[in-house]
């Protein structure tokens, strides 16, 4: 009978080698395997990381070049897929996917996450989603699809999307609170233009009207499949992420989502709630735990949280600059 307690977590890693030696670390165990999937820019650094473990987690360890990723670009979804299909076509020896970044972090330990997944496992759930079951409001929908809104709006959801992604960001972005009459995004704001963000290979995201052609493409894959939201954590059983990765709707569902602002908060629940592979019964919300709940940096203040949140992992959190709230993680885990 198959065992479903091997867990391979896929890490995208992007710089800072000595965090992801001490997530991977983290979350050793002997049954578990780790796809560290590295930016091109970063490789030659990260390719390396293997001498700092045991022989025994080397064994189990699997460091590869990924394609080129922005943080809140559409090249994220990309990642994810060519890594899904890594994992699938490449390492056989494991029963459940976690996705997770180097900024991600394990509140408990091992042998508890396997205790929780393998009983969830046992009621028959194959997908754990964060944030599933947000569905997009019709004002969501008309931020996301038309980009109509206030300016304060605008302000709150985009800059700060943006400003996250190692500060490379369009200037008229930057701009289009302290300068919005000299924007032309602002003014195409206006106008209700649809927007999506072009991912360029040096690490930049640009903003830019949708053309004619491709808003009618849009809107009729849209009137298939319902834009659902949340983040991208996620955990997979092995055979629901080949139904994923099989969905007949794939293509289309990539193809929709690559024409929104912020399509990797989009991606994985569209595809889930469009499936006819994977059933809603078998998916349940994973124990992701985010500072105030959005992806703001965890610090010690928020220890008293994570300890009553029952949460499996969390994030973002700086190993540098949060030595404090590492070690009281690190006891949480090991007690």
């Amino acid at each position: 009978m198959e065992k479903y307690h091997v867990i391979l977590y896929i890490v995208q890693v992007h710089k800072d080698i000595s965090q992801i030696i001490r997530l991977i670390s983290l979350l050793d165990d002997e049954e578990n395997s780790f796809l560290v999937n590295v930016d091109p820019s970063s490789y030659n650094d990260m390719k390396g990381m293997e001498i700092y473990f045991p022989a025994a987690l080397r064994r189990r360890l699997h460091i590869r070049r990924g394609l080129p990723v922005t943080w809140g670009g559409f090249s994220q979804i990309v990642s994810w897929l060519d890594a899904y299909r890594y994992a699938l076509e490449c390492i056989t020896e494991w029963n459940f996917v976690v996705l997770m970044s180097g900024a991600c972090i394990p509140f408990a330990s091992q042998t508890v996450i396997k205790t929780r997944i393998l009983a969830e496992n046992e009621k028959g759930i194959r997908v754990h989603h964060c944030n599933w079951g947000w569905k997009i409001s019709h004002s969501d929908m008309r931020m996301l699809q038309y980009a109509h809104i206030s300016e304060k709006e605008f302000s709150y959801s985009r800059i700060s999307l943006f400003d996250r992604v190692d500060a490379h960001i369009e200037k008229d972005l930057v701009n289009f609170v302290t300068d919005r009459d000299q924007s032309p995004v602002y003014h195409a704001h206006r106008r209700g233009d649809v927007f999506c963000n072009d991912q360029l290979h040096e690490k930049k995201l640009t903003i830019r009207s949708l053309l004619p052609h491709e808003v009618e493409r849009r809107t009729y894959l849209m009137s298939r499949f319902p834009v659902s939201g949340g983040w991208m954590w996620s955990t997979f059983r092995k055979d629901a992420l080949i139904d994923l990765m099989e969905d007949p709707n794939l293509h289309e569902i990539t193809e929709m989502i690559s024409t929104f602002i912020c399509s990797d908060e989009l991606f994985i629940p569209t595809i889930l709630n469009s499936s006819s592979r994977i059933s809603e019964d078998e998916i349940s919300r994973c124990n992701f735990y985010f500072a105030d709940g959005c992806p703001h940096d965890l610090t010690i203040d928020h220890l008293d949280q994570i300890r009553s949140s029952n949460a499996l992992f969390g994030r973002k959190i700086d190993y540098r600059k949060n030595k404090e709230l590492i070690l009281a993680i690190e006891d949480m885990i090991y007690s």
